[in-house]
């Protein structure tokens, strides 16, 4: 029995230092197979970031200028990211399309991202935004974000408006002054200060002019007179619009677009010609755009109403 004893005593040693030494092997192999496995993700981090520093330092195009330091020195690349978002306002709306000015790189026609009509939020003319662009070379790109609005008018659809222009014919065609009311209560609403004015001038008397500011300046509102086409009132109306970004509104017919290319010649609005027959205009503005006078200065053309 004891013979018995302590040859299993050996074979109980010699099983367990088998074991251990099978252990020993599982855990060398396992451990040069995750040696190779780190070095392999090594290599491949490494060819990453290789990659990324020749991206970094390649010959720049245009874009947002980056500075970095070399020996010292502050040397300037210019490097556009097409993935980081630019600042800029809308200045045009047409169809789904949102045409967006930036003082980087100029305009961009974009579509809005899809949480905006989730959410029942439309952006407007005036709207300051943050987009990102998705193609340089075709100036596309997504509006990613509505910044915070000053304010939102209903009518004109415009956004961030210091002040409204409305414009009305002194004749041909007679204003409305119903329709002229109901503007000034629809601004006063909205806390939007108005200047009135009346275009076409030189078509009717002193006397008349003077019934048309006695009544609207009593309502505490500014009032001016212009004609297009002899181009007097505009210097004095310019300045009325001067650091302002200002809603242009009136009925069609009236001399809006007459008077705002001669405000902004670069704008080349379609002007149209009255009916004789009815004294109404054709509606030659169509959408809401915007166009900046100077580096302050901003008018919105809005379609008639």
């Amino acid at each position: 029995m004891e013979i018995l004893h302590r040859i299993i005593q050996k074979m109980v040693g010699f099983i367990g230092r088998a074991i251990r030494e099978a252990r020993i092997k599982a855990l060398q192999f396992q451990l040069k197979y995750m040696q190779q496995f780190l070095s392999v993700q090594m290599e491949a981090i490494k060819r990453q970031m290789e990659h990324k520093q020749e991206q970094l330092f390649s010959v720049p195009s245009a874009g947002a200028v980056l500075k970095y330091r070399v020996a010292g020195t502050v040397a300037q690349r210019t490097l556009h990211n097409h993935k980081q978002p630019m600042q800029g306002k809308i200045i045009k709306g047409i169809a789904g399309f949102y045409y967006v000015h930036t003082a980087e790189s100029g305009i961009y026609e974009c579509k809005a991202k899809g949480i905006f009509r989730n959410q029942k939020i439309k952006p407007l003319v005036g709207d300051n935004v943050r987009l990102t662009v998705i193609d340089e070379a075709k100036k596309l790109g997504n509006i990613e974000e509505l910044l915070p609005r000053k304010n939102a008018l209903i009518r004109p659809a415009v956004a961030n408006m210091d002040q409204a222009l409305v414009i009305f014919a002194a004749a041909k065609p007679k204003p409305n002054f119903n329709l002229l009311d109901r503007f000034l209560i629809l601004m006063k609403y909205q806390r939007v200060p108005v200047i009135i004015c009346f275009n076409k001038q030189d078509m009717v008397s002193e006397e008349e002019l003077r019934l048309l500011k006695e009544v609207y300046q009593r309502g505490g509102y500014e009032i001016h007179f212009t004609s297009a086409l002899e181009e007097t009132g505009i210097l004095r109306l310019r300045a009325l619009l001067q650091g302002k970004t200002t809603a242009v509104a009136g009925p069609s017919g009236v001399g809006k677009s007459s008077l705002i290319n001669l405000l902004h010649p670069e704008a080349e609005m379609e002007t149209g010609a009255i009916s004789a027959k009815i004294e109404r205009g054709k509606h030659t503005t169509r959408h809401s755009e915007l166009f900046a006078l100077d580096g302050e200065s901003y008018i919105c053309d809005t379609p008639g109403f």
